[in-house]
């Protein structure tokens, strides 16, 4: 009887785990919990870039269909006689010899109103743009606070009308436009004081200045986002840039590479950051996948390659790239055929 006990005692005890082995299995165990909690935040990044993406091709469809859709002229003074787009193509923002190259024109954005003024400053065809009209969502009914805003840059579209000058045709009374349009985040720590919302701190010019922010911000003095709402409005910057490709020397046959011309350190930093979106005079979208100094050059790697069209030089040829202070959500681009005079 005895024995039978004992023998008992002894399975029941060669059954069990000693506590090395429970040890181990909760070091075990621990591991796998701070493997898995490390892939927690990049998947949480991961579904916010998702949406953020989504979400920035439906503002940028809404800013298309707003552009296009809508009777702009009919806030201008002459309607009848004036129309804004032609009146920007006819009489370009910038030197003649600029937007023939198809250089970009940036809008501008006023400080306290936070509205962009589209067409040709200063002129009849101006239109002031509220800001209310360039967020997403915007539906005030719901309560719901606005997560992107958009902005816009200009350029006419490089074709060979030149060659017809000597003709006596006029180059430009049948061009087409090209309109970029930049979804961006609204900047995430905008403080957002008591009784009010971020819409209204946004777009509410009643409000005390010392409450109003701007939904995308960069400091006064550099330029660098400030990520809170406070400082100028960032805007979209152009950079000059160069295609440095020879297809006869093996040192200069990169076509995913773009030399940046800028002393400005600032500017370098944005148009540098990895998943910057630039948008070249030729209307080709990339997105910044690396960078490099190469001695006195700066060098962003670009992602797709710059297209086999463009070579070097020559003409068609890249000179300037168009891009945001923040890393857009989305970029979006579409054609404006302006109207005939009437």
């Amino acid at each position: 009887m005895s024995g039978r006990a004992q023998g008992t005692g002894r399975r029941a005890w060669a059954a069990g785990f000693t506590l090395i082995e429970i040890l181990i299995a909760v070091l075990i165990l621990a591991l796998g919990l701070l493997g898995l909690g490390a892939v927690f935040p990049v998947v949480i990044r991961q579904q916010r870039i998702g949406v953020e993406a989504t979400y920035g091709v439906m503002a940028a469809n809404s800013a298309q269909a707003l552009l296009t859709g809508t009777d702009l002229n009919s806030g201008l003074a002459n309607p009848a006689t004036h129309n804004l787009w032609r009146e920007w193509r006819d009489n370009p923002p910038l030197s003649q010899a600029a937007f023939d190259h198809g250089q970009w024109f940036i809008p501008a954005t006023d400080n306290v109103t936070n509205a962009t003024e589209l067409g040709r400053p200063g002129t009849v065809s101006a239109f002031w743009l509220p800001v209310r009209a360039r967020l997403y969502p915007y539906d005030p009914a719901n309560g719901e606070p606005p997560e992107l805003v958009w902005d816009v840059a200009v350029h006419r579209v490089v074709d060979d009308d030149n060659l017809l000058v000597p003709r006596g045709f006029n180059p430009f009374t049948n061009d087409t436009l090209q309109v970029a349009v930049f979804v961006r985040r609204i900047d995430p720590r905008i403080r957002v004081p008591a009784n009010t919302t971020l819409l209204q701190v946004i777009a509410d010019n009643t409000l005390s200045a010392n409450k109003r922010r701007r939904p995308v911000a960069v400091d006064l003095l550099a330029g660098l986002p400030t990520l809170s709402g406070e400082g100028n409005y960032g805007t979209p910057r152009t950079v000059t840039v160069q295609f440095d490709y020879v297809p006869n020397d093996p040192t200069r046959r990169d076509r995913d590479r773009l030399l940046v011309q800028t002393p400005n350190a600032a500017l370098w930093a944005l148009v540098r950051q990895v998943g910057q979106r630039l948008v070249d005079n030729l209307g080709n979208v990339y997105t910044v996948v690396g960078s490099a100094e190469q001695g006195s050059n700066r060098v962003v790697k670009v992602d797709p390659p710059v297209p086999a069209y463009v070579n070097g030089p020559s003409a068609p040829t890249i000179t300037e790239v168009v891009f945001t202070p923040q890393v857009p959500a989305a970029v979006h681009l579409f054609k404006i055929k302006p109207k005939a005079v009437p």
